[in-house]
């Protein structure tokens, strides 16, 4: 077939992917932590990055800063304008990367499109790449360490050996989860094929982090232990609002007793919740069930990808329905790491099967009304309200400031350059517990504690009353969506 034709469709399937991840144009409550990272990377050309306005956090940054350090390539100001693109056009990559890559090894170009499709119209991806953030990236780097790893396997080739621990070790240093999820498929994958390789490549990978980032990777896998330390012993707080969960604060119908666990509800109940948050996030998981019997082939690139599969899955259930396991993470957000195998396989599928054409349809269709219905265009006019908060702060000599909610102290900072009360991004769990995921103290212990001068709020997290503030608050500024108060120690 025309090699321009294959080109051609691929970049139909990319474009539609890449316009189906921006409709909503979300800049995302990551965006402005990676920027203040690169800002800095950019000025002082080192690792770790130092950030000395979180409160909470200790000002050496140990989460991974792979992604932070690839940003940095790109001019900061471009960066800054078109952050919203960054996440769709990486996760639009990778989807070109699927059909591609599933063209090369099938041969058919039906299939391809068949796999091009399921990744354009996945749910998770679109829900997980409309901003800027580390997960596509680290998605992308799973994806091609794991296809690496497949070319070396098959061929012997030391080369892709040497992509293999080049592509790893930029994972390691990228994205903590991603990190998880390779830890598990390797070691699933040597007791699948009873090939010690797998573990062998595994400790290359973690060799080589350790003596290219010259010990710095000792300080990220400190930090990764930390936050899941911190998730173990909170995670019935997981996705608690902060002031309404709080013993201090909490309504008598919002109490502790009553809320606990927030996400991972228990019994049948917890079990339907779970289960459907799996399926909306990727309705394609139906086919799998079908793959063992529609996939006669028995070539070992069938048995990795279906290994490759089965295994995440397998993770997925583990951290989902597993009360000892969840700490590792929301179990659908491992999905991201099946979907090329997921993909390419059941293209396959109904490639050498026309009868799932039906399902595929529907399941396209259904995919495609929750997109757009949910997903819909928004402006990306100047929040004028916000810039007002950020224009009266900067102006103070004033420092200190406790936002609520906690996701918007990485804007603030990010704008005004003065300190937050927030972490969550470095070691210093044991310092934030206090505060997040519920408070745990009055908010004028924190004033104190930390010299604050500010609180900010938005008019939709709670009721003013119910924040039972003291005198030493007072509004300096009030608009539509923000609350401002300054406090004066009486």
């Amino acid at each position: 077939m025309n090699t321009l034709f294959i080109i051609l469709i691929g970049l139909l399937i990319s474009s539609l992917g890449f316009y189906l991840r921006i409709r909503k144009k979300d800049q995302g409550v990551d965006s402005w932590y990676y920027l203040s990272c690169v800002r800095e990377f950019k000025k002082s050309k080192k690792i770790p990055i130092k950030l000395p306005n979180y409160l909470l956090d200790i000002e050496e940054q140990w989460y991974p800063p792979g992604f932070s350090i690839f940003l940095s390539i790109f001019p900061f100001n471009l960066l800054k304008k078109y952050q919203s693109l960054i996440g769709p056009l990486i996760d639009s990559l990778q989807l070109a990367f699927v059909y591609f890559f599933t063209c090369f090894v099938t041969g058919n170009i039906t299939t391809a499109i068949f796999a091009g499709l399921i990744y354009a119209l996945t749910y998770t991806l679109i829900v997980e790449n409309s901003n800027l953030n580390s997960r596509g990236f680290g998605s992308f780097l799973f994806s091609l360490t794991l296809i690496f790893l497949y070319k070396f396997i098959l061929s012997q080739n030391i080369w892709w050996l040497v992509a293999v621990i080049i592509f790893g070790f930029f994972l390691l240093m990228s994205h903590k989860m991603a990190t998880q999820a390779l830890v598990f498929l390797l070691f699933g994958l040597a007791g699948v094929f009873y090939d010690w390789r797998y573990l062998a490549i595994l400790g290359a990978i973690f060799l080589a982090a350790f003596i290219f980032s010259k010990g710095f990777y000792w300080k990220i896998l400190k930090g990764h232990k930390e936050i899941l330390l911190f998730w173990k012993k909170n995670l019935t707080k997981l996705r608690a609002h902060q002031l309404y969960h709080s013993p201090i604060y909490g309504k008598e119908d919002q109490g502790e007793k009553k809320i606990y666990p927030v996400f991972h509800q228990e019994g049948i109940r917890g079990f339907f919740t779970h289960t459907k948050r799996l399926l909306g996030h990727n309705p394609w998981i139906v086919f799998i069930i079908f793959l063992p019997f529609a996939l006669n082939s028995c070539s070992f690139m069938i048995n990795f990808l279906f290994s490759w599969l089965f295994l995440i899955y397998f993770l997925i259930v583990l951290t989902t329905y597993f009360p000892p396991l969840r700490f590792l993470g929301e179990g659908y957000k491992y999905i991201k790491f099946a979907i090329l195998p997921q993909s390419l396989l059941v293209g396959i599928m109904i490639t050498e099967n026309y009868s799932f054409l039906w399902l595929f349809s529907l399941i396209s269709l259904i995919n495609l009304y929750a997109i757009l219905k949910i997903f819909k265009p928004i402006s990306e006019t100047k929040n004028e309200t916000l810039e007002e908060i950020i224009n009266t702060i900067k102006k103070s000599p004033a420092e200190g400031i406790m936002c609520l909610p906690a996701n918007l102290s990485d804007l603030i900072t990010f704008f005004t350059k003065k300190k937050v009360l927030w972490g969550t991004h470095s070691s210093g769990w044991d310092k934030i517990e206090e505060f997040f995921p519920v408070l745990q103290k009055p908010i004028e212990y924190f004033f104190e504690k930390y010299n604050l001068n500010f609180l900010l709020m938005t008019k939709n997290f709670a009721e003013v009353k119910d924040f039972k503030l003291s005198s030493g608050f007072n509004i300096i500024l009030e608009n539509a969506d923000y609350l401002l108060f300054e406090y004066k120690k009486i």
